[in-house]
């Protein structure tokens, strides 16, 4: 018993496949009607539709230095919001051309790119162009700018070098000059002055009051040996104040001896070694210092400067500032972006032989539906 139903349902199955089958060949002027209708539509908007060419371009983003000029996300949004990318309105409908599409370039970060549209090559060309000398224009006060700021220290720099070859090292060599002359040629003056006058003037004096001292003695001993001879009081009284004004002056030029020695001393161990010192130490800490800089250290700040000057120059070359150029040439193709004609066909008949088969099943019911109603 269940074999039979299993049969029967067999048969309906392939009663209805055959039914199908019969429907779709009984109507086949009505699908290839209504599928041709589909496609020749299709095919007439793809052949009627205004071509739409794209022209792609790379652009790399300019740096100064080691940074880039500007964030490229950032330089893809001013860009957009300047040419209308995000505009559905304007996107939607293209007169003559537009920017399609600009956004960084995934796998490099310092490179855009951009996707123009146009009803030609040469308008979606020009529209590019636009777009990549617009880049290149964006950001040329930044960089004229930053050149200013270092010609600007570059001038300072140079006014710095004509400071010490013009003031610093001529003002040193003046102190220089001015310690030679007025410093140790004074005090020079000074030591020639002491030894060749006042150690002169006392040694003099120490002779004269030397051989005064001789002479001095040799009276007193005179004195007293003609006292030894004298019997007058008289006489004798008068040889002893002779001897004692001899003794006093004895003391005297004793005394002078005892100051010139002193003074003499100070002068040849005191003055002169002092002026001497001086001397030395004006030839060898405070000229030496001065003459250091002028040999060395100001010759060592001007090299430093010198350097900081080409570093600068340096940093205004070409090879360190570059302003966004085009990578490469412009892309683009002979055919039109859209419509892609062969697609549009393709699925214009796909869609027309189902939509057929769809409205032929659908009108088979509509009919057998009435004949059940009429038959009832």
């Amino acid at each position: 018993m269940q074999m039979n139903q299993n049969t029967l349902v067999i048969q309906e199955d392939e009663i209805d496949l055959r039914e199908l089958f019969l429907t779709l060949i009984k109507n086949k002027m009505t699908i290839v009607l209504i599928t041709s209708a589909i496609t020749i539509a299709g095919a007439l908007h793809a052949y009627t539709k205004t071509p739409i060419f794209e022209v792609k371009s790379t652009i790399q983003i300019g740096h100064i230095g080691e940074s880039l000029i500007d964030d490229p996300a950032n330089i893809s949004k001013i860009l957009s919001v300047i040419f209308n990318v995000n505009d559905k309105s304007s996107s939607d409908e293209i007169t003559d051309a537009n920017v399609k599409s600009i956004a960084q370039v995934k796998s490099v970060k310092n490179f855009i790119e951009v996707v123009t549209e146009g009803t030609s090559n040469d308008s979606a060309l020009r529209k590019n162009m636009d777009v990549t000398a617009y880049t290149k224009n964006l950001y040329l006060d930044k960089i004229d700018q930053y050149i200013l700021e270092k010609n600007h220290q570059i001038e300072k720099l140079k006014k710095e070098i004509i400071k010490i070859d013009t003031f610093d090292i001529k003002n040193l060599q003046e102190q220089i000059k001015l310690l030679e002359k007025d410093g140790i040629k004074k005090d020079e003056d000074k030591i020639i002055f002491l030894q060749k006058t006042e150690l002169s003037s006392i040694e003099s004096k120490i002779s004269y009051h030397s051989k005064k001292l001789i002479e001095y003695t040799k009276e007193i001993n005179k004195l007293n040996e003609n006292s030894l001879k004298l019997a007058d009081k008289t006489a004798s009284m008068i040889s002893s104040v002779q001897t004692l004004n001899y003794q006093n002056l004895i003391l005297n030029s004793q005394n002078q001896l005892e100051n010139l020695k002193v003074e003499k001393q100070i002068l040849l161990q005191e003055k002169i070694p002092n002026l001497q010192r001086n001397i030395n130490k004006i030839k060898n800490e405070t000229i030496r210092k001065l003459q250091y800089k002028v040999d060395v250290e100001l010759p060592e700040q001007k090299i430093s400067i010198l350097k900081h000057i080409e570093s600068l120059e340096f940093s205004m070359s070409k090879s360190n500032i570059k302003n966004s150029e085009l990578v490469g040439e412009y892309i683009l193709h002979d055919y039109p972006a859209k419509p892609k004609k062969k697609l549009i066909i393709v699925v214009s008949f796909v869609t027309g032989f189902i939509l057929s088969i769809f409205l032929v099943f659908f009108m088979e019911f509509v009919k057998n539906f009435r004949r059940e109603a009429i038959s009832k």
